[in-house]
């Protein structure tokens, strides 16, 4: 009887193609197939959320500058947005239930997709935090001490101190929730008109525009993530009201409509699910 070590061990060089290479092509498609999962919605906020911190403390907290800083925080939410395309959720609430009501994703998916959002928000959230609390505490110039608005407008993208309970027609409640609104209604419109890939000349246009006029749409998994983790920070709840009891239940319900009527204007034709299916298809790289 021969021993193991003695026994033929074929080298990958002479094993079949389709054996040599099994493990790697098999790793890199499941990788690839996370972008139409529950997973491309975590990753999204994740980066949205974290991208927009680092725009902010960049160059609120550290003195950075503010145009490449902004671009930053611009293009991280950009490709934020894309890696949920083909998941279907957008990396936005507002979005999901949007596209859900319409009837566009499959409502078993709304709490999963949701729960994803969240949580990938949070963390980016408490991550960002993490790394800057010290910068915050010179800030501050004092360790532990939180202020609203203070430091706390370098860790929120939308951060309204001058809207007051009685001034919602004044123009900054019309800034950040109405022109808002109207971001999210027409954002729903094109990415239920348009097959994918998205059109490359929109998303640049769709960033640019809100960054001039109310700086980002409202993504309400981004924005209240980083209230709750400025709460728990020691910041209060202050940053809850941000100078009006009306803003968050505005905005959310607002933004969360306008998607839903974005998404029921154009017929679906079809199920949500076999156009994913397809564009999987379409999209899945053929590794050799």
């Amino acid at each position: 009887m021969k021993n193991l070590s003695d026994a033929y061990h074929p080298k990958s060089e002479e094993m079949p193609a389709s054996t040599a290479n099994k493990e790697g092509p098999c790793l890199l498609r499941k990788i690839w197939a996370l972008r139409t999962t529950h997973w491309a919605e975590f990753l999204s906020t994740f980066t949205t959320t974290l991208a927009c911190i680092v725009g902010g403390c960049q160059a609120g907290l550290l003195g950075g500058d503010d145009e490449f800083f902004v671009t930053v925080a611009v293009v991280g939410s950009m490709i934020g947005f894309c890696m949920a395309i083909l998941s279907g959720g957008y990396g936005n609430p507002a979005l999901t239930l949007g596209m859900a009501s319409a009837g566009r994703i499959s409502h078993n998916k709304v709490p999963v997709y949701l729960a994803m959002q969240f949580a990938g928000a949070f963390l980016a959230a408490t991550a960002g935090y993490i790394y800057y609390s010290p910068a915050v505490d010179v800030y501050e110039r004092g360790a532990g001490i939180r202020t609203v608005p203070g430091s706390a407008t370098f860790f929120t993208t939308i951060y309204v101190p001058d809207i007051l309970p009685f001034g919602l027609i004044s123009f900054p409640i019309i800034n950040h929730i109405f022109i808002q609104t109207m971001l999210v209604l027409a954002q729903s419109l094109l990415i239920s008109r348009v097959s994918l890939p998205f059109p490359a000349i929109a998303l640049p246009l769709y960033f640019f525009v809100p960054n001039v006029v109310c700086r980002m749409s409202m993504n309400p998994a981004r924005d209240l993530a980083s209230c709750l983790v400025l709460h728990l920070a020691g910041y209060g709840s202050q940053v809850w009201t941000q100078g009006s009891l009306f803003y968050w239940p505005v905005t959310v319900i607002g933004t969360t409509v306008a998607a839903a009527i974005g998404a029921g204007r154009v017929p679906l034709e079809g199920t949500v699910e076999g156009d994913l299916e397809n564009q999987s298809q379409t999209h899945t790289p053929q590794f050799k």
